[in-house]
């Protein structure tokens, strides 16, 4: 087995306090939870959820919101 290293094209110096402002991303876990929650949708029929931490997408709460006959639906970062 061989494994290799890319040495980076920018220093740590060059990255530190770079502006991530309207970088969007999906998380795995978030992914994984959507299906969770699709998979169970009678768990939340009829019930208030709160998502804490939803991230800059919240794609689980939406899909709760849109797909699992929530009652409210409320979306936290």
């Amino acid at each position: 087995m061989q494994i290799s290293c890319i040495s980076p094209k920018f220093s740590i110096k060059e990255i530190n306090g770079f502006n991530n402002t309207g970088n969007v991303c999906i998380w795995p876990a978030e992914e994984c939870l959507s299906i969770f929650c699709l998979e169970n949708r009678s768990i939340f029929d009829g019930k208030s959820v709160i998502e804490l931490g939803a991230g800059m997408a919240g794609l689980a709460g939406l899909i709760v919101a849109q797909a699992c006959n929530a009652t409210d639906v409320t979306l936290t970062d």
